[in-house]
């Protein structure tokens, strides 16, 4: 080749105006993620987020190793990439907010290899159908939903996007570059989260099949084994460095190690077979739900193309032909795509076979990384199906309806009946709006979906089915994401008033801080907003000898009685470790709940009743030991009294099942000026995590009444 010819060769393909499409898509996806940014301050996905942050910071030289052990194992993968942001930035708000604008280019970057993928999956597709379709996969829910929380969920999209795109080119053009590239990236997937062990497989898997079938060579396999060996050995000295640094007690979760426990539990019994079946009846049947049945879809053809592929395979080689003449490169190509989503799946519903919530059933983040190229696939298989493909379709609504069934018989076994969105993002809309009714998810997802098949029907003239199915499910996926992302924004807000604790309480004069080994996941909120102080975990406030302060949850009120109140939010209270010998304490009225805000008079630290409302107030949900407690309620009444029962005044639990102290309130009880001083006198056999003052009005219509104060006093 001449020197001419070798610089023509190099020189960058000429701009295609249809490029202007392409990066218009990639602009409308930025544009529509990075409004989320605003809205967020610090990690509220706890403690997986923590997990992720935890190791950043060890590696940046911070101390958070006075709260690791409260926190499970997450691996590090996605740490390595938050921590260069931990070494440049101090102000937590623009550190998380930096995190989140990193995921929105991971986004960006996965939609440009989207296009790339899909192209070579359908050699036929132009640039801008193709253009069009990736837009529509980066836009599904859970994409624009993991965008807006710093967890691992987008760099792992990121993560299998690079390996399906280095599947294509080592399947293209087998070279050793792609195929160590490829061995380091499996292994940087699994570093970011072990779960994605199946998608590591499922690469030696079909790497294997195509040595076999001499589409690469085998010293091309072996380059590719070496790399992911070598990755596996350094995976395994940062963990143990890591682990050793934070957990001393050594480190439990979240790891290949579990799936296989957890793998054991499902095969060893019955019952444990019958709720893996119940929860992989349930994540197919939501994953098809929150993508119109696309995903179903494609996995049907695919299976359907690849038993017909294999088929005719086996006939050409028994009339003459070599192995290799007969693989397609496109086969190996969606055959892994295939099984990274089957496997994924399949750890996923290992995972959750011990569900606690609604949500473990009908879980989709694990394999959601897959989705989106799933959702690309459907639609040109939608464009491209032939008569057996719409047999295949009229499958649908009969495995939708096991699905259902499915999910059905197994919630029952649910403990706590709770759906938490950050689990299933693309059907929260769906769970809003039809609860437990699954056909109501049916007849959604069927009806977008025969309605996409109908338009690819009629409009395959200059490919306009692509266009249209891409942009109604570009459309969908975005008006159900605003449901998912309420996950997000009622959480930020509910933080609200802890963020500006932990900004005041650096501005305490410098002490070591602790925090209750009770407070739970406000420990790895603590540590994150302290940043690059160190927080200590305490399960014994009384025993610590030095001064500092202690942040505890408002229910350890009584608790800690006897240390000064140094500062308070809506949930949490900041003490000084030192302790005077005090038996009573006098319980802050803000803390109480009422059904009308404007009954707190906060300049005056009083509770007034409203006329709407029976419930003068209750709360605020204290933890109390074994022993007995009095409570003095100071309070005041006026108005028409009725026949004397004016209402009742209570020390209860467990939403008023237990009652622990119970008085009615009469008109014989009140002083001239209507004052009321109530004793509630309880004795607590057993500890309680929530006990409730609760002040009830029979007629508060006709009869006002005002708290003043509540105080407490304890005999142990």
């Amino acid at each position: 080749m001449s020197e001419k010819a070798k610089k023509k060769e190099r020189r960058l393909p000429a701009f295609n105006p249809r490029y202007i499409v392409t990066l218009a898509l990639a602009a409308l996806i930025f544009f529509m993620n990075i409004p989320m940014v605003g809205k967020c301050y610090s990690p509220f996905v706890y403690n997986d987020e923590m997990g992720y942050w935890m190791h950043a910071a060890e590696l940046a030289g911070l101390d958070w190793r006075g709260v690791s052990e409260t926190v499970g194992w997450y691996s590090y993968g996605y740490s390595l990439l938050l921590l260069p942001l931990v070494k440049l930035i101090s102000d937590t708000v623009l550190l998380y907010r930096a995190a989140l604008v990193m995921n929105i280019i991971m986004d960006e970057i996965c939609y440009f290899m989207f296009i790339y993928i899909i192209r070579r999956l359908f050699p036929k597709l132009e640039i801008l159908p193709a253009s069009v379709v990736a837009a529509a996969g980066m836009l599904y829910t859970s994409y624009q939903f993991n965008s807006g929380v710093a967890f691992s969920e987008t760099v792992l999209l990121l993560a299998a996007t690079i390996v399906t795109l280095l599947i294509v080119r080592i399947m293209q053009k087998p070279t050793y570059i792609n195929a160590v590239s490829l061995g380091l990236f499996s292994v940087y997937m699994y570093m970011v989260h072990n779960r994605t062990i199946g998608i590591v497989a499922s690469v030696v898997f079909v790497l294997a099949a195509a040595v076999v079938c001499k589409k690469i060579k085998l010293s091309h396999g072996g380059a590719f084994m070496l790399a992911l060996t070598a990755g596996f050995i350094a995976d395994k000295l940062i963990r143990r460095r890591l682990v050793s640094a934070l957990w001393s007690s050594g480190s439990s979760g979240n790891d290949a190690g579990t799936v296989f426990e957890k793998m054991k539990i499902a095969f060893s019994s019955a019952s444990g077979l019958y709720k893996l079946i119940g929860v992989m009846s349930g994540q197919i049947f939501s994953i098809s739900a929150g993508t119109f049945c696309l995903v179903l879809f494609a996995l049907l053809i695919m299976a359907k193309r690849g038993a017909t592929g294999l088929y005719n395979a086996r006939k050409a080689i028994k009339g003459g032909k070599k192995l290799f003449e007969t693989a397609d490169s496109r086969f190996f190509m969606f055959l892994f795509i295939f099984c990274a989503f089957i496997s994924t799946y399949f750890i996923s519903c290992i995972f959750m076979i011990d569900f606690q919530r609604i949500d473990h059933i009908l879980y989709t983040r694990y394999f959601d990384i897959v989705v989106g190229l799933l959702i690309m696939i459907g639609i040109i298989f939608l464009f491209e199906a032939d008569k057996r493909d719409v047999l295949i379709m009229m499958f649908i609504p009969f495995i939708m309806r096991l699905g259902a069934s499915g999910v059905s018989r197994i919630l029952p076994l649910v403990e706590d009946q709770v759906f938490n969105k950050v689990c299933a993002p693309p059907i929260c809309k769906l769970f809003e709006e039809n609860h437990q009714y699954f056909h109501g998810f049916i007849s959604y997802s069927l009806s977008w979906f025969f309605a996409l098949a109908a338009i690819s029907c009629m409009l395959r003239w200059k490919k306009l089915c692509i266009y249209l199915c891409s942009a109604i499910c570009a459309v969908l996926f975005t008006v159900n994401t605003p449901s998912a992302q309420l996950a997000i924004t009622v959480n930020q807000e509910a933080y609200e008033g802890d963020r500006a604790l932990c900004a005041r309480a650096k501005e305490l004069p410098e002490k070591q801080i602790y925090v209750i080994r009770d407070a739970g996941t406000f420990i790895s909120f603590l540590q994150y907003e302290m940043h690059d102080i160190r927080v200590e975990v305490t399960e014994d406030p009384d025993a610590i000898s030095e001064e500092g302060y202690i942040f505890a949850p408002n229910s350890d009120l009584i608790e800690l009685m006897g240390h000064e109140i140094i500062d308070r939010s809506d949930r949490h209270i900041i003490y000084s470790t030192s302790k005077t010998e005090t038996d009573s304490i006098n319980i802050p009225l803000d803390l109480m709940n009422v059904f009308d805000t404007e009954c707190y008079i906060p300049s005056e630290d009083v509770i007034n009743s409203s006329e709407e409302f029976n419930y003068l107030c209750y709360g605020p949900g204290l933890r109390l030991a074994e022993g007995s407690y009095s409570f003095m309620l100071d309070m005041s009444f006026s108005g028409y009294y009725g026949d004397d029962e004016i209402g009742y005044a209570e020390i209860s639990s467990d939403a008023g099942e237990t009652i622990y102290a119970h008085e009615e309130i009469t008109a014989d009880m009140l002083g001239k000026d209507g004052r009321l001083e109530l004793d509630l006198d309880a004795e607590l056999e057993t500890e309680t995590e929530k006990a409730e003052i609760v002040v009830y009005l029979y007629e508060p219509e006709s009869i006002s009444a005002r708290l003043r104060s509540i105080e407490v006093k304890t005999e142990g």
